[in-house]
């Protein structure tokens, strides 16, 4: 298929030379002679694209852009007014065929001109996965102050089960034996945890999100411990 391109491609070009040429010996009226001045730049672009296409291998039927494009447009109109004036202007059948066999030069640029439908070209499926909508990632900080969140209200809910006076008592029908139990500081004073618990007054001050996460809790006096997060991230 190529090959045949390029043969047609020979061909126009040899036709170009051949009306550039005869044009300029033949006696013909002012008209003819213009019509032939406007056509000498049609042979020069054949030229021109039959020596881009031997030394750089460019296709044959190169759709071009910019000037390039405006210049196929003026060869074509010139090449198909020529030889619709050859065609009308014919007497006989040897003139009819001799018109006809200029006729490819302008077939050659209405294939240029001709629109063509440009296929899309398929996604590859890295490109496919660059255009999907990238997950965003949890912060860490934000996802272990949730996990110590629930911790601290599970242990809030079993402080206060064991902090009010006779709730364990009464469910389990021994009411003197829980009254009896107290507790008492380093100091050996009787609290009530329901009033004073063991963590009230402190906060988070640092967290460190390794596996297990740890949570550093300081108060205003200079009190501080540490909460360590279970492999079951309780």
């Amino acid at each position: 298929m190529k090959i045949v391109r390029s043969l047609f491609l020979i061909l126009v070009t040899l036709l170009s030379l051949f009306v550039s040429v005869t044009g300029l010996f033949a006696e013909i009226d002012l008209a003819s002679r213009i019509l032939h001045i406007l056509f000498l730049p049609v042979a020069a672009y054949f030229i021109y694209v039959l020596v881009e296409h031997i030394l750089h291998k460019t296709p044959v039927f190169d759709q071009k852009t910019g000037f390039r494009r405006v210049l196929i447009y003026y060869c074509f109109i010139v090449t198909a007014a020529v030889v619709i004036v050859s065609f009308i202007s014919s007497l006989n059948f040897p003139q009819f065929l001799s018109s006809l066999l200029f006729s490819p030069m302008a077939i050659y640029f209405l294939l240029l001109v001709w629109p063509r439908r440009k296929e899309a070209l398929p996604l590859k499926q890295s490109e496919l996965k660059s255009l999907l909508a990238p997950v965003p990632k949890l912060d860490v900080d934000r996802r272990n102050f949730l996990k110590l969140i629930g911790s601290a209200g599970i242990l809030a809910v079993i402080w206060g089960l064991f902090s009010k006076r006779g709730g364990i008592s009464s469910f389990l029908g021994n009411t003197d034996a829980f009254e009896s139990i107290t507790l008492k500081n380093t100091s050996g004073n009787v609290i009530n945890p329901a009033e004073n618990s063991p963590t009230d007054g402190y906060n988070i001050s640092q967290i460190d999100d390794s596996i297990p996460s740890y949570f550093g809790f300081v108060n205003k006096d200079g009190g501080w411990f540490i909460m360590r997060e279970g492999e079951d991230s309780a």
